[in-house]
């Protein structure tokens, strides 16, 4: 009963999709629209304020929104990652990241950007293999590259796994073919 005009606020604003309720109430809370009160010894929230809040009509303008706060270099790996799809073995990254030109796309260290988007809550990692947790965190990492440079990222991302060819697995090679049609 004490909770209810928050959570229907919530509600209202995320329909209840849950991951538009973490989301949103992470937002709320580094608004300080929802925050705890050392004095009352509670959580607090200011309704008219939470209410006022413009939100994103779907996952992927609020990931959008949450991205674009992120330092730059962050945000250049998250767009080179997106270029993998879903997931990417750390292989296959190391094979990326270990060859001249990805400062070109304003990426100093691509392991500590998504070392960066692990602690955010944007990616997993588990047995060698970085993961968006969404495939909606995925799309709007990818829709942050202009359209015109998708077929750059692609091609710069195939040549840099070709590059070492030496240590290509069969995986790599997919991942090559694959990134070289889509830059072509």
């Amino acid at each position: 009963r004490l909770t209810h005009s928050l959570a229907n606020a919530v509600y209202r604003k995320t329909s209840g999709n849950i991951f538009f309720v973490l989301e949103f109430l992470k937002s709320i809370c580094n608004e300080g629209f929802l925050y705890f009160s050392l004095k009352s010894n509670q959580w607090e929230w200011n309704i008219p304020l939470i209410e006022s809040k413009n939100t994103a009509t779907n996952a992927v303008d609020l990931m959008l929104h949450k991205m674009k706060q992120f330092p730059k270099d962050v945000q250049s790996a998250l767009k080179l990652f997106s270029c993998l799809g879903n997931d990417c073995e750390e292989c296959i990254l190391s094979l990326i990241t270990s060859g001249d030109g990805i400062d070109e796309f304003g990426c100093t260290d691509m392991m500590s950007s998504l070392e960066f988007s692990i602690e955010e809550g944007l990616l997993d990692y588990s047995d060698s293999i970085y993961k968006f947790v969404h495939d909606q965190i995925q799309i709007a990492a990818y829709s942050l590259i202009p359209e015109t440079d998708k077929e750059k990222y692609h091609l710069w991302i195939g040549n840099q796994v070709w590059a070492n060819e030496s240590a290509l697995s069969e995986k790599a090679i997919f991942v090559t073919v694959g990134q070289l049609n889509k830059g072509e």
